[in-house]
């Protein structure tokens, strides 16, 4: 049963809580409309039977007194003289109206008694009523026998009976009188006993009827407490559970489970909550394991850099050992053709020189030749981690999408508790809670996408520089071997000299005007030397920038405390 109730949505069982304390209501107002039903009845018979009765009974009494003193009037009339004969007729006349007067009046008080069947609440009411009606009946045929008696009383006072017979029947009179008030009287003091019975029973169903409202209102209350606790104690423990789950998600933790006791609004958030911390789980994990690839890419990446950038400064100072030993060529050549007479010499030390010149060309080469080998892998290498973060970048959009849901899920929540009213005030910040996280979800997506973009721009700058890298290495390649070409005429050429010295001077104007073409091109490959070393350069600043980004990255990413994920 209760755990029925706790399915129930919340407005279900606010309306639950509602009906039943209406039914209760209903029932404490049936009560008391039952129960002053039957002080009505009470008061009714009271004022219709029993006030009319006492009323009509004390008449007749009185009007029984008047007409025993108009009959004791009379006979002391008929003991006197004759000329008081009207007196005597008038008492005697009198005393006939009063009883067919007391008469009407039984007449009524039968009619009364007659009906009190119809106003009577209980059985032991009827009962008394139909014993009051019996001796009604009883006094009206008394009554009856006294006014015959007082009509032959009069007859034969109109006839001159003697004072005798006056006197015996004016004593039976008497007796009759006596009878009749001690019935009334018994009638009287039944029906006032009556009255006051009823009137002791309007007080005592007047008091029960105020003590079951009392203990009527007290079940009824004490019931809708207990049942609305429950209720109220039942929503605010499920809106405490979501409110503390709020927290550690603005904390960033992501390693609970929320215990689902209900299926109402509130069971189902909860659910919403376990499945959006499973979601982040997985995304942060997967997002964690890509950071971590990243960063060691961009550590490898970072030393390909930094080993180009070597390569490429001792390139730039083979090239100027190379512009040195050109110079001193040059001025070999000079001195050749100034002095033809150590042209010998000359031409030995130009050899030499040439030969070292071509050493250091064929160690350039293949240095150029690793050079681009490593530019070739570094490119790889940051398109690899270029695809690593375009990928990370589609995680983030779904974090993204899923914080949109959370978002639009605490709107409908909020929409639900402002439906149920001041009852739904607690779900309704909770609601808001899970909106603010939402909000600082989308937040932290944010800042890790912009983050993942500079990663990107990153990586593509980077791989431009290695690939302009990469072709200008390739033309430095390709005037090197031009130049390692142009010192093997010049190594053939100080041969020819050491030969045939005829030659010489035009020999050293030949070998000037090459030399002076390699110079230039020796200039060349040097500034073109300084574009590779400032292209790497960049590079390994990137690849350093890179390293940072991904440690940043790494470090947001592990605020988030989240759930073991299994791997399938």
């Amino acid at each position: 049963m209760l755990q029925w109730m706790l399915n129930l949505s919340i407005i279900k069982k606010m309306i639950l809580l509602v009906g039943t304390l209406l039914v209760l209501l209903i029932g404490v107002a049936g009560y008391s409309v039952l129960k002053m039903n039957l002080v009505a009845k009470e008061v009714a018979m009271i004022a219709h039977e029993n006030m009319p009765l006492i009323k009509m009974s004390s008449s007749v009494v009185i009007k029984q007194l008047e007409s025993e003193i108009a009959l004791e009037k009379a006979f002391r009339a008929a003991e006197l003289h004759s000329s008081e004969e009207q007196s005597v007729e008038h008492y005697l006349r009198l005393a006939v109206q009063l009883h067919q007067d007391i008469n009407q009046d039984i007449k009524s008080s039968e009619q009364l008694l007659a009906n009190a069947d119809q106003l009577a609440v209980t059985e032991y009411d009827k009962q008394r009523f139909r014993a009051l009606e019996q001796s009604m009946y009883r006094i009206e045929e008394a009554h009856q026998a006294y006014l015959d008696n007082v009509t032959l009383f009069e007859k034969q006072f109109a006839q001159g009976a003697s004072a005798t017979q006056l006197v015996h029947l004016l004593e039976q009179l008497e007796v009759q009188q006596k009878q009749i008030n001690r019935q009334l009287i018994d009638f009287t003091v039944e029906l006032e006993t009556m009255t006051q019975d009823s009137v002791n029973l309007t007080e005592e169903i007047e008091n029960n009827a105020l003590l079951g409202l009392l203990i009527l209102a007290s079940v009824s209350l004490i019931f809708g407490l207990a049942m609305g606790l429950f209720i109220s104690r039942a929503t605010l423990t499920g809106v405490r559970k979501i409110r503390d789950a709020a927290a550690k998600m603005e904390q960033g933790q992501f390693d609970f489970t929320l215990s689902v006791d209900s299926r109402d609004e509130l069971g189902q958030l909860a659910q919403s909550i376990n499945k959006t911390v499973t979601t982040l789980s997985g995304l942060l994990a997967e997002v964690n394991d890509r950071a971590v690839n990243i960063s060691s890419m961009a550590t490898e990446l970072a030393s390909i850099s930094d080993d180009n950038q070597n390569a490429v400064v001792e390139q730039q100072s083979n090239t100027e050992q190379i512009a040195t030993a050109m110079a001193q060529i040059a001025a070999t050549v000079t001195e050749l053709a100034a002095s033809a007479e150590g042209a010998s010499h000359n031409s030995d030390v130009a050899q030499q020189r040439v030969q070292q010149c071509d050493d250091l060309m064929q160690k350039m080469v293949e240095e150029i030749s690793s050079l681009v080998n490593n530019a070739q892998h570094a490119s790889q290498s940051i398109l690899a981690v270029q695809e690593s973060t375009e990928q990370i970048h589609q995680f983030i959009n779904v974090v993204s999408a899923i914080a949109e849901q959370t978002n639009l899920l605490a709107l409908n929540a909020s929409i639900e508790a402002a439906r149920a009213g001041e009852q739904g005030r607690g779900f309704a910040v909770v609601a808001d809670e899970v909106r603010a996280l939402a909000n600082r979800s989308q937040e932290a997506t944010s800042e890790i996408g912009g983050l993942i973009d500079n990663l990107v721009r990153s990586a593509k700058m980077a791989h431009d520089d290695f690939k302009t890298n990469h072709d200008t290495t390739i033309s430095s390649s390709s005037k090197v071997a031009q130049s390692q070409d142009m010192l093997a005429s010049i190594r053939h050429a100080i041969e020819e000299l050491s030969q045939a010295s005829h030659q010489v001077a035009v020999a050293s104007e030949q070998q000037s005007v090459t030399i002076e073409d390699m110079n230039v091109r020796i200039t060349s490959v040097k500034d073109k030397g300084d574009v590779v070393l400032q292209g790497a350069t960049h590079s390994t600043s990137a690849c350093h920038s890179l390293s940072e980004d991904v440690v940043v990255l790494k470090t947001l990413i592990g605020q988030f405390k989240t759930q073991t994920v299994s791997s399938t």
